[in-house]
């Protein structure tokens, strides 16, 4: 592949495709992260999503038909554990091949696939067969924004009426909804946030997805020479024009606004705030509460991090109990 694309065009393609590495890849990352947009570049739901449409329209399947034939359910299957074994172990893309899962079982027997049901389902069972996630960053914020999309996204995209209204506000609304819920631990971790978030979420939203299947498409064509050396180029030259508009707004004064203070109490009182809102909003659907729970324990888990990880000190230590106990 690398006779085919500049190298960096190959800084993207390499940890948006397989999660690799070169020489520019991390300055990418950084420029990614001053425009808002490093969620991207992580092998995610987004890239789980996008493996799955090319499944269904490589098997010519209709996702709105109720009901999957096994064979081919069993086919995607092993299509989507071939591509979490490609990109190894992240925690991300077990959360997102996890609810894949759940939506090809509820095709197979024919019921309704609910998307907070799926998420809660497979954040509970990898949590039991591996409790360390829940200190994973990745896993938090990939959960809390499938949960604030599923929560939030329905009820306020049902008030937008027109058929181009609603595809130029379906974008937006995604971001800013999975922004309500990933906000408070951007904060916690990395005490900053880019003001360009919202216009380059909007871009990516189009950029991204075409340059992930233009990467593996380059991987499958890249023994035909003929073909592949000036598809690479072209390829290279979007890529390049692309991160040069980045790197543009990247380099501006008032790209990052920094947040001198934002400690655990300060997430959790977010958090509560939020939930409160929502669950009072709506106290009456059935998972509101498993919402509110799981939104709970994943906004707690910093703090309880932070103080699991704090060194014990000698006033914290009581010497006559130590000796009672030996």
């Amino acid at each position: 592949m690398g006779k085919n694309i500049t190298p960096k065009a190959i800084g993207l393609l390499a940890p948006l495709c397989w999660a690799g590495h070169n020489q520019h890849t991390d300055t990418i990352k950084n420029r990614y992260r001053q425009t808002g947009i490093a969620h991207t570049l992580a092998v995610s739901g987004m890239h789980v999503g996008i493996v799955l449409g090319f499944c269904f329209f490589l098997l010519q399947i209709n996702p709105k038909k109720r009901y999957l034939p096994w064979p081919k359910a069993l086919l995607i299957m092993i299509f989507l554990f071939s591509f979490c074994y490609i990109v190894g172990d992240r925690a991300s893309v077990y959360r997102a091949v996890g609810m894949t899962m759940i939506f090809l079982f509820a095709k197979i027997s024919g019921r309704q696939f609910n998307l907070l049901n799926a998420l809660l389902w497979t954040c509970y069972l990898l949590l039991i067969f591996s409790p360390n996630l829940l200190f994973d960053l990745g896993f938090q914020l990939s959960s809390l924004a499938v949960l604030g999309i599923g929560w939030l996204f329905p009820p306020l995209f049902r008030h937008f009426k027109g058929r181009i209204t609603k595809v130029l506000v379906s974008i937006p609304l995604v971001g800013c909804c999975a922004q309500v819920f990933t906000l408070p631990l951007i904060l916690f971790y990395f005490k900053e946030v880019s003001n360009w978030g919202f216009l380059t979420n909007y871009l990516v939203s189009i950029s991204i997805p075409f340059f992930f299947v233009a990467g593996w498409l380059m991987i499958v064509i890249s023994p035909l020479s003929v073909i592949a050396k000036p598809l690479g180029q072209w390829l290279s030259y979007i890529i390049e024009q692309h991160e040069r508009f980045l790197e543009y707004l990247a380099q501006q004064p008032f790209a990052m606004h920094r947040i001198q203070y934002f400690d655990e109490m300060m997430v959790l009182g977010f958090w509560l705030i939020a939930l409160s809102l929502i669950g009072f909003w709506g106290y009456r659907k059935k998972w509101c509460n498993w919402g509110i729970a799981l939104g709970l324990v994943l906004c707690l888990s910093p703090y309880l991090k932070h103080k699991w990880n704090q060194p014990l000190t000698a006033d914290s230590i009581d010497i006559h109990q130590i000796e009672d106990d030996l």
